[in-house]
């Protein structure tokens, strides 16, 4: 199969690109494992709170 210079150009790609370049960059400034809350939020995903037992039994 024959890629093109247009898959290069690809918007998606070009962000897939720039979110591994954000991990590698944080990883590289952190002196141990990063915790799961860090990475959340350079990958921006949404901070969502624990719902305990009984809110999703009632829910």
């Amino acid at each position: 199969m024959h890629r093109d210079d247009a898959d290069l150009t690809d918007e998606a790609l070009r962000d897939e690109i720039e979110l591994v370049a954000s991990l590698v960059v944080a990883a590289s400034g952190c002196p141990g494992r990063m915790q799961r809350e860090e990475l959340d939020s350079i990958l921006g995903v949404p901070q969502v709170s624990l719902l305990s037992k009984e809110q999703v039994t009632t829910a």
